[in-house]
């Protein structure tokens, strides 16, 4: 696990969107990129408490380490999942807000 990478993705899709942002999100998008090998797993999370200004969505992609992250990130998959994207949404209705990578320095465990 030490040297594992993940990618934070932090999202918000408008309310009146949302039952289709969740549907396409879950069934299309990250199906879409479990394909890609160096993808370890994929974990989503709704806000559900705490100060309002975080997005309502965060998604948590892992990798072994820095190298299969950088892989992914450069991969064909990648870019047409961002291609598939424009023709679900040509007219927005969902939007990244920020998205930063980390990796694990310690890991504590029961």
């Amino acid at each position: 696990m030490s040297g594992s990478v993940i990618n934070i993705r932090a999202t918000e899709c408008d309310p009146a969107q949302e039952e289709k942002y969740v549907k396409w999100y879950e069934e299309v998008h990250v199906p879409m990129l479990l394909k890609i090998p160096e993808v370890q797993r994929v974990t989503r999370y709704r806000f559900v408490s705490g100060e309002n200004n975080h997005p309502k969505y965060l998604t948590i992609y892992e990798f072994a380490d820095r190298a299969a992250a950088e892989r992914y990130e450069k991969s064909v998959e990648v870019a047409d999942s961002k291609e598939e994207i424009k023709g679900s949404w040509p007219t927005g209705g969902w939007a990244h807000k920020w998205k930063a990578q980390y990796e694990v320095t310690k890991v504590w465990e029961k």
